[in-house]
């Protein structure tokens, strides 16, 4: 998915038949080595029920009363257009263009927030979830903006799959929040326009509809690609109206992501482990 295998291993272990397929074709990894296994990451997702919107809306201080609407930033590493999408659907959440909405932000676990830029915005409600074990400023210190030394631990999955619960859309780029989403069945959409002018291709979030791995998620039929701003509203809305909209493509993105859903996906990657052992 994301480079050569310099030394095949004896044993592969991979989420779903599309990685498979790629190993096999692009590292000449033979097929009987390869076990297709799942997320164990979305083990969790099955096995536990999400808290109640009133507990949930209640402690995030959020309206039950109003759709929650989702917004995913693509991060700073890789879009100089969160900040400028945050505002956009803030906007039109008080204009009335999205009627009864409440904006949230969920940063990218790896990612590190811009202090300046969230002081002019006190009405932002966002998390910034993950463990950093190094500071923004050792990373800048060795030329990384984004961190690489980061986790997350079972509460804020957790989080993650409350927040998720209670969503009415999420909102994103070329995030794989989309996956998660896709599990519970939440409407997707993909921002496929700029909104900021005469972006370097480096700072540009739609570049990344280009890569491969994530037009393969495009063509499962369960993300809507907004075109323009007003496409977006209308995606927006549209799905608020009837949740029910795509709903067929996104359960064929979850299958053909996640390969199986039933809570039992870390269990057999440790069954591969020890049979490996042997």
């Amino acid at each position: 998915a994301r480079c050569a295998l310099r030394l095949l291993p004896d044993t592969l272990i991979v989420f779903n038949e599309i990685v498979k397929r790629e190993a096999m074709e692009y590292a000449d990894m033979p097929e009987d080595k390869i076990a297709v296994c799942g997320i164990p990451q979305y083990d969790q997702y099955v096995k536990d029920a999400p808290s109640s919107r009133k507990e949930f809306f209640e402690k995030n201080g959020l309206d039950p009363a109003k759709h929650l609407l989702l917004y995913s930033p693509r991060g700073i590493k890789f879009s100089a257009s969160d900040w400028a999408m945050i505002d956009f659907l803030h906007e039109c959440i008080s204009r009335g263009e999205i009627p009864n909405a409440q904006l949230f932000a969920r940063f990218p676990p790896n990612d590190f927030l811009e202090e300046a830029e969230l002081s002019r915005r006190p009405w932002l409600k966002y998390e910034l979830p993950g463990v950093r074990f190094c500071s923004r400023q050792d990373h800048l210190i060795q030329g990384a903006i984004r961190s690489d030394d980061w986790d997350m631990n079972f509460g804020e999955l957790k989080r993650l799959a409350d927040l998720l619960a209670h969503a009415s859309v999420v909102v994103g780029y070329s995030s794989s929040i989309i996956v998660d989403a896709a599990v519970f069945d939440k409407p997707l959409i993909a921002v496929g326009f700029e909104i900021k002018d005469n972006l370097p291709l480096t700072e540009s979030p739609t570049e990344y509809y280009k890569t491969d791995h994530f037009a393969k998620a495009l063509r499962s039929g369960g993300i809507h690609l907004a075109k323009d701003k007003k496409d977006l509203i209308e995606a927006i809305n549209a799905y608020i109206k009837n949740p029910a909209r795509d709903r067929n493509g996104r359960k064929r993105l979850a299958e053909e992501q996640c390969w199986r859903l039933d809570g039992k996906s870390g269990e057999r990657i440790a069954e591969v482990v020890f049979e490996a052992l042997k």
